[in-house]
């Protein structure tokens, strides 16, 4: 059994499903800042009977030190019901969870981990990564787009966040500005057709010239500039995090940036995020037959 605390604020994975010769993982929140996951297997498991056939038990304990220094055991005990049907552990799988743990462990299509990625990035996104909470793991790996050249087309009553993009190049127009963001950073990405009166609006400047980097975004006497300021600040009270904004530009060594971000084009050599759901479907389907 392997556990590991990993500090990850705020995470349960409450319960989850064991099926026979399978592991399964399972986590205990033991304080405000403190999370510890395991990785069990079971064995010698009967596939006859009914679809829900017994409770697995298990228990272990793990000796750890607070930040005050007393050297405390915690006792942990679980019980996980068993089953033989592989759609009742699709079912029943937490997978926000599961997610937090593999991406704690194994490699995904991030920057910390691509080869091109520079030594210090990848090490800060390790680093990050070894105590990420669960609502942090997801955005982290898979960030989250919108488009704010357009927040004045919509009511006052819809959502204050608009629907997410998807993550591909189609839905970058040059003629837009859209904002992706990870939970860490913020990158607004510009077009080279914007309108001049949009820049002006949101950023208080109508040529990318000599625009700098890293942004401090104000807010200025306009419908637009009022709208933007409140999706940074909600984005920035779900992630509680300041979110450093940056400026990426097409045609710009931080253009290229923003679009290597775009996890949903298809990696050079590799799938695209649609051919790798079809894939993982399909691998699921032959389980299930």
């Amino acid at each position: 059994m392997d556990i590991v605390d990993r500090g990850a604020k705020g995470s349960w994975v409450d319960g989850g499903v064991v099926q026979g010769g399978q592991a399964c993982w399972w986590g205990l929140q033991m304080s405000k800042d403190a999370w510890a996951a395991a990785q069990m297997q079971s064995k010698g498991w009967q596939k006859s009977g009914p679809a829900w056939e017994l409770q697995w038990a298990g228990g272990c304990a793990l000796l750890y030190t607070t930040v005050y220094g007393q050297r405390r055991i915690r006792v942990i005990n679980i019980s996980l019901p068993c089953t033989s049907m592989l759609s009742n552990l699709f079912r029943c799988a937490d997978l926000e969870a599961q997610f937090t743990y593999v991406v704690k462990q194994a490699l995904t299509k991030s920057i910390g981990l691509r080869n091109d990625g520079r030594l210090d990035d990848r090490s800060y996104w390790v680093s990050i990564v070894s105590s990420v909470s669960v609502s942090l793991a997801v955005p982290l790996v898979f960030p989250r787009m919108i488009a704010l050249h357009d927040l004045t087309s919509r009511d006052d009553e819809d959502p204050l966040i608009p629907n997410p993009l998807a993550l591909n190049s189609e839905n970058i127009q040059d003629n837009g500005i859209y904002l992706l963001e990870n939970g860490e950073d913020g990158f607004i990405h510009v077009g080279n057709a914007v309108n001049p009166a949009t820049l002006e609006q949101i950023f208080g400047f109508s040529s990318l010239a000599g625009a700098p980097n890293l942004l401090v975004l104000e807010q200025f006497d306009n419908v637009l500039s009022r709208k933007v300021n409140e999706v940074v600040n909600e984005i920035r009270r779900q992630r509680c995090s300041y979110l450093r904004l940056r400026l990426c530009q097409k045609g710009d060594p931080s253009g290229d940036f923003f679009r290597s971000l775009l996890v949903e084009d298809k990696a050079p050599g590799g799938l695209s995020y649609v051919e790798f759901l079809v894939h993982v479907h399909r691998q699921i389907q032959s389980k299930m037959t």
